[in-house]
């Protein structure tokens, strides 16, 4: 895809189905970007768990994570949960964008390594507080 093309897309936040949030291209319904979520009560918190967070590769870069994100702050804020997130440690694209977004790390233990003990291994988890406007 051109770059020219690329801006010329007009994208829609699908409302959620089946816990699947996802954006997709207007004019063909091409699939651009999706997230897969799951809710839980922790320890008395209501939290909404994103297990999967995907930009297809030809639409990255381009602002439609940050349209899916808010897209999921807003389900977030509407039913009061915490959002919850793993990213792997060798990940710092997906950390810098999550920060970016008002994500903070829930972990203060991050030099430790998982029971494998391999590095590549390691995921860090992420909290959003949808209960306080941000």
């Amino acid at each position: 895809m051109s770059e020219r093309e690329s801006r010329t897309i007009k994208a829609v936040v699908q409302p959620e189905v089946a816990g699947q949030v996802k954006i997709e291209n207007r004019f063909n319904g091409e699939r651009i970007a999706y997230a897969e979520l799951m809710r839980r009560n922790q320890h008395g918190q209501k939290e909404l768990v994103i297990n999967k967070f995907h930009i297809e590769p030809d639409y990255e870069n381009l602002g439609y994570g940050k349209m899916l994100m808010d897209a999921i702050k807003d389900i977030m804020k509407k039913e009061q949960r915490v959002g919850m997130l793993s990213v792997h440690a060798s990940n710092s694209n997906a950390q810098g964008f999550y920060e970016s977004q008002g994500w903070e790390f829930a972990d203060d233990d991050r030099d430790t390594l998982p029971n494998s003990g391999k590095v590549s291994d390691l995921q860090w988890w992420m909290m959003y507080d949808g209960t306080q406007e941000k």
